[in-house]
């Protein structure tokens, strides 16, 4: 099977914002201390480090095993901060954006919340 298309594992984005936030809070600082544009940087700072792999890999370089798939954790993690800092929660806004999206391509695949 295409590890794309692999059966996905029984984290929840309700589990990522629970264990974010009293990681967050108990190690680092506080979640609402800093602001969304300050949460926005640490998103867009793993995006360049994406983007950096990838741009190596395409010039034909080997990827150190592991670093797609943590930058891309890294990614969701600070997302996860970002909406957590604007009110937004990450399951809900995306269940809403995909099955609108669906509806204006005329897709039959729809998502449903649990």
């Amino acid at each position: 099977m295409d590890k794309r298309q692999r059966k996905p594992r029984s984290l929840t984005f309700q589990a990522l914002r629970e264990a974010n936030f009293k990681r967050c809070n108990d190690s680092w600082h506080r979640v609402e201390e800093w602001s969304p544009a300050e949460w926005l940087m640490c998103v867009t700072g793993e995006l360049g480090e994406l983007a950096g792999l990838l741009k190596h890999y395409r010039r034909g370089e080997s990827l150190p095993a592991g670093s797609v798939e943590e930058e891309i954790a890294d990614i969701m993690i600070y997302l996860d901060l970002l909406a957590a800092s604007l009110g937004v929660y990450v399951d809900t806004a995306v269940i809403r954006k995909f099955n609108s999206t669906s509806e204006q391509i005329g897709s039959k695949y729809k998502l449903r919340k649990g």
